[in-house]
């Protein structure tokens, strides 16, 4: 009886003619473990990563800075996931977490080896929202596409050389005209249809453009207010613009803060009652010195041409006159969105913790109250309509029910 070099059991009957084709050989192994440690064990490792979603059910929960809610891991691992291909429209309310659930779902399909190239389309002013969200909360190194980078791509195709990618959803909007189809491919065509789809069911005043007015029809703006009772007490949320004396520092107890809290808490001489629909616009007191700078050059010049008979000045001088009088004005026109980039926030954990102040940064290219509400509304600080699964979340929160009984308060 023997092995087989492959490891089968086999006999033979041996006879006194077979001794001339046997032999002793020393012993040895059937195999050997000479071979590279260090990349067996990186071998070993990239397979046991590969097969981590076998082990761990929500593998980009763990692996991710999130703390998903209860609603998300169904939408995600029962819904979505078991779906290959996957053909899914997820649409919730305002602030149910799709960027979260997105991110989730690609996680996972990268971890199973599913998903290699991904291309985000959103409105131009959420990109860099979902670049930041994306890598900080699931490592997920999206790029985000411009012309530049279009053309100084090195093989000519920018898609080709970044896998991951986020794009404006204007670029895509040539397509939905009708002649554009000549050259496009049937993906192209597909997004073209979705998109004209979706327009046809856009609200008649998001067709308009004028998102400007819209904004400050919804929000009501007080510029300036001398004192806090210049600010009328009102449901609706309103936005606070402080003057340029009461400027905005990182150091505690700043003059802005300080302004804005007088403000909150009472109007006039009675308590404020709707305190939580106020935010306040400041300056920033490093930029505000800029901006009276420009300011004061501006009333120069406009003094100058007010007084141009007294002072005698030629036509050609007060030509110049006006000149630098337009150029002044753009300066300041261009200086004061620099100022006021400061959105000062009012926060309150729960009613018995004290009241703090939440600083942010505005940019853009918008004006001043239309910044102002897009960052509330991408941060969550502002919520103008509850999900269902979000409200039940945050009414458990609120001690109503002992059992089955209310408990009144």
């Amino acid at each position: 009886m023997y092995r087989s070099p492959d490891g089968r059991i086999a006999d033979e009957i041996l006879y006194r003619h077979d001794e001339a084709r046997l032999e002793i050989v020393e012993q040895g192994r059937p195999w050997s473990f000479d071979a590279d440690g260090a990349l067996f064990r990186l071998v070993a490792e990239a397979r046991r990563i590969r097969l981590a979603h076998l082990f761990d059910p929500v593998l980009a929960v763990h692996t991710s800075l999130v703390e998903p809610l209860p609603h998300q891991i169904p939408a995600v691992y029962e819904a979505m996931l078991p779906r290959q291909p996957l053909r899914f429209l997820l649409a919730d309310d305002p602030g149910a977490g799709k960027t979260i659930m997105a991110g989730l779902l690609m996680k996972e399909l990268i971890a199973r080896g599913d998903l290699k190239r991904c291309l985000i389309v959103c409105p131009g002013n959420l990109v860099e929202q979902w670049q930041d969200e994306l890598y900080h909360r699931f490592h997920l190194p999206f790029e985000i596409m411009t012309n530049d980078k279009l053309e100084a791509a090195r093989t000519g195709n920018w898609f080709q050389e970044n896998d991951l990618a986020i794009v404006r959803r204007r670029l895509f909007e040539p397509l939905a005209r009708p002649d554009a189809f000549k050259q496009r491919d049937v993906t192209a065509r597909a997004f073209a249809d979705l998109y004209r789809a979706q327009a046809a069911e856009f609200p008649a005043e998001c067709k308009t453009g004028d998102y400007e007015k819209r904004i400050q029809a919804a929000y009501p703006i007080h510029p300036l207010p001398r004192s806090n009772a210049d600010v009328p007490e009102d449901s609706k949320v309103g936005l606070v613009v402080l003057s340029a004396e009461h400027p905005y520092t990182k150091e505690p107890g700043n003059a802005a803060e300080v302004s804005a809290q007088a403000i909150l808490e009472s109007r006039g001489n009675t308590p404020r009652l709707y305190r939580n629909t106020l935010v306040f616009l400041a300056a920033d007191k490093v930029r505000l010195q800029d901006l009276d700078e420009e300011l004061r050059r501006f009333r120069a010049w406009e003094s100058i041409l007010a007084e141009k008979e007294t002072l005698n000045l030629d036509p050609h001088q007060v030509r110049q006159a006006e000149t630098q009088k337009q150029a002044a004005d753009g300066t300041v026109t261009a200086r004061l969105p620099e100022t006021y980039q400061w959105l000062l926030v009012p926060e309150q954990t729960n009613p018995q913790a004290p009241m703090r102040w939440q600083a942010v940064r505005l940019s853009g290219s918008d004006a001043l109250a239309v910044r102002a509400s897009k960052k509330l509304k991408n941060d969550e600080m502002l919520i103008t309509s509850f999900a269902a699964s979000r409200l039940r979340m945050e009414l458990d929160r609120v001690p109503l029910w002992r059992g089955d009984r209310w408990m009144p308060r």
